[in-house]
């Protein structure tokens, strides 16, 4: 049975799903910020009240959400020599629990709220909806990229090991063949004689 041509290259595969990831994660945070901006303008314009702090709060998720996908895209052009998996973990950890803890204060506000009603109620509660599934998409960014940054460090130290390994390994055949490795004397002698 041959396999689809678009799972035949896995590395590619994952490359456009990591992409397609990023681009939700962008619009929901568009869609986020665009719902709080609106809760945000009705209170400031239509009671005496302070529009709510979770709400601010949302828009500060917005905003670091959309910079640090703007980051993610433009600092490995940027600074090449670091690997890319040092820049991805923070960002997806930092986002997802700040949507996590966004998604927690808006339930907490809607949990002690007397009445809701109108189109400002419908547009917070679709506030919720857009921060939990952030919160998920950010999430598994995070245990991506956690389980990227752990499989690039388990390589170097696998390299590392494989590298003294082969190193030993020559020299117990040089010891097997009957030659002796060379002192620090014997090759300072023939140095000089040379």
């Amino acid at each position: 049975m041959k396999m689809p041509k678009l799972f035949e290259d896995k590395a590619m595969f994952m490359a456009k799903l990591v992409i397609a990831l990023r681009v939700v994660q962008g619009i929901f945070a568009l869609l986020v910020l665009g719902l709080s901006a609106s809760v945000i303008h009705w209170y400031q314009t239509k009671t005496i009240i302070f529009s709510p702090v979770e709400f601010n709060f949302l828009v500060f998720n917005s905003v670091w959400s959309l910079l640090s996908l703007a980051g993610l895209y433009c600092l490995p052009w940027l600074i090449p020599r670091i690997q890319h998996h040092y820049i991805t973990f923070p960002l997806d950890m930092s986002n997802a629990l700040f949507w996590l803890s966004g998604f927690a204060a808006l339930c907490a506000f809607f949990g002690r709220l007397h009445f809701c009603r109108g189109s400002i109620c419908q547009a917070a509660r679709a506030d919720v909806a857009f921060t939990s599934f952030s919160f998920a998409l950010w999430t598994v960014s995070a245990v991506s990229s956690t389980l990227a940054l752990y499989k690039s460090k388990r390589g170097s130290g696998n390299q590392q090991q494989e590298g003294a390994a082969a190193e030993k390994g020559e020299e117990t055949n040089k010891e097997a063949a009957g030659i002796k490795p060379a002192s620090a004397e014997q090759t300072d002698a023939a140095a000089q004689s040379a």
